[in-house]
């Protein structure tokens, strides 16, 4: 497959941030050439004219999950948030809403020119949410929810350590390096809120044994940063020494 974009105005990443008006050749997956391209013929030719061309866009941290409760929950502060909104409706997922709603945030994201992101699923269902990414084409990075204790946590949210770990690593096994490496894993602990210190602690000694990244949350706001304080004897806005 081949493509040409032409006569766009090209937003560049490179050292110089250049900005040029040229014309780009696709090849398959590759950028193949950049310039002007007037003898080259391709499969799909794109007229780009008055636009701009840029790089895909990163989303560094996004809840696929949660697409579907946009709006039930704002201005909230963010543990009730949680307790009173976020979570049960996480806890209500099954299969196929979870499915739905990451191929739903997948297509809102991709045509706003994001390619690639960092995702947190929930604790439940996460091979839904994987194959909803794809068939999307994203480009991901992310794991199922870790949870294994918490104040007002829903039964549906709460799994084992053992559990969460050996589902994170069964998952890990099934769909890291998908799609020609446009899949990776990531583990996923919520937070220090609702992980317990042994689940953390495993976490890093598999994520350091088996190169997995960790996709966290810390320090949302001074609630969550006061109750780590107190129950860990440590705040999760600083590093331990």
């Amino acid at each position: 497959m081949s493509t040409i974009i032409r006569n766009g105005t090209l937003v560049t990443m490179n050292s110089r941030r250049d900005i040029l008006r040229a014309d780009i050749l696709i090849e398959g997956d590759r950028i193949k050439e950049i310039g002007e391209l007037k003898g080259y013929k391709a499969r799909q030719e794109i007229d780009a004219a008055g636009m701009l061309v840029i790089p895909g866009l990163i989303q560094a941290h996004v809840h696929l999950c949660q697409t579907l409760f946009r709006g039930a929950a704002d201005d909230m502060e963010l543990l009730d948030w949680l307790k009173q909104r976020i979570w049960p409706l996480e806890a209500a997922h099954d299969e196929e809403s979870l499915y739905y709603s990451a191929l739903l945030a997948s297509a809102e994201l991709i045509s706003g020119a994001t390619t690639s992101i960092i995702d947190m699923g929930t604790v439940r269902h996460t091979n839904s949410l994987f194959e909803a990414v794809k068939q999307s084409g994203l480009r991901y990075l992310g794991g199922k929810c870790m949870m294994d204790c918490g104040d007002e946590v829903p039964e549906k949210l709460i799994d084992s350590r053992e559990k969460s770990l050996q589902e994170s690593m069964d998952l890990f096994e099934r769909w890291n390096g998908q799609e020609q490496g446009r899949i990776h894993y990531a583990f996923c602990p919520r937070f220090a809120v609702s992980c317990s210190e042994e689940l953390l602690r495993e976490v890093s000694q598999l994520s350091e044994k088996f190169k997995i990244p960790v996709h966290s949350h810390a320090s949302e706001n001074r609630g969550e940063i006061r109750i780590v304080e107190k129950e860990r004897g440590l705040r999760n806005d600083v590093t331990a020494k």
